[in-house]
């Protein structure tokens, strides 16, 4: 009997591991919506309106536009879900961005690129047709340098600014900053901050539900470093070589202006 016993264990054993295992359930899906909501420091911004960024600077913003594209998702155990295929121009109160389906789970890091890839960088906007819109068409004001060789304007910030060095006089001094071409996208990952003893916080999506990620941009936080009185503009094409270097600057500025709301 006990020389049974081990031999009748190994049995069930392997009975056991010969049986076929359940099929997991079908993946389940939700929706993920998209949008970027513009601020100058903490305000919501108001094309017109006199604005005041974290260092006390005024100006007023009348155009404050940009491109986007590239956008993947990440879930807390690293997978990525991108779309490719989507292309986006947010200007300040810009309508709501379908993304696409995901799995559902938490997901801590939204991805995408301030910019164009280089293939829809040089197609010309009159491709497009007029009046669909279609963020790749011609636009008003324009975002679009005028021929294939440089393509689309990445990023069109202009108005005006307070010069005085109190901050308390009329927002009277133009500026006009584009970044743009094949060179200056930048792009931008928003990570959920960490909660201590849990690891990554972030946004859950659940089966058949949408959830919208809203995002931050800070023209402020776009603008710092930069005197309006002696930097009024920035074009990656100018001759002239502290405009150019300028475009430069602004770019780098992209990927610290976002952030989850």
């Amino acid at each position: 009997m006990k020389t049974l016993l081990p031999v009748l264990l190994l049995l069930m054993l392997a009975l056991a591991a010969c049986r076929p295992i359940a099929p997991a359930g079908p993946m389940q899906y939700g929706t993920v919506n998209l949008r970027i909501q513009s601020f100058v420091d903490s305000n919501l911004l108001d094309t017109g309106k006199v604005a005041k960024d974290a260092t006390g600077r005024r100006y007023k913003l009348k155009i404050a536009q940009f491109y986007f594209c590239g956008i993947v998702l990440r879930n807390t155990n690293g997978n990525a879900y991108p779309f490719t295929g989507f292309y986006g121009l947010n200007k300040p109160a810009s309508q709501l961005y379908v993304i696409g389906s995901v799995p559902v789970g938490t997901y801590s890091s939204t991805t995408f690129s301030v910019g164009l890839d280089a293939q829809t960088n040089s197609i010309n906007p009159n491709t497009y047709p007029l009046g669909v819109g279609n963020p790749l068409a011609l636009q008003t004001p324009p975002m679009w340098f005028g021929s294939t060789s440089q393509g689309y304007i990445f990023m069109n910030v202009q108005g005006s600014a307070d010069t005085t060095a109190a901050h308390n006089g009329p927002c009277n001094y133009p500026f006009s900053y584009q970044t743009g071409g094949f060179l200056l996208d930048r792009g931008v990952d928003i990570i959920s901050p960490i909660i201590a003893g849990v690891g990554l916080s972030g946004y859950t999506v659940y089966p058949n539900q949408t959830y919208v990620v809203n995002i931050k941009a800070d023209f402020g936080v776009l603008l710092q470093g930069i005197n309006f009185q002696t930097q009024n503009s920035a074009n990656p094409y100018s001759t002239i070589p502290a405009v150019k270097a300028l475009a430069t600057q602004v770019a780098n500025n992209i990927p610290s202006m976002f952030s989850y709301q």
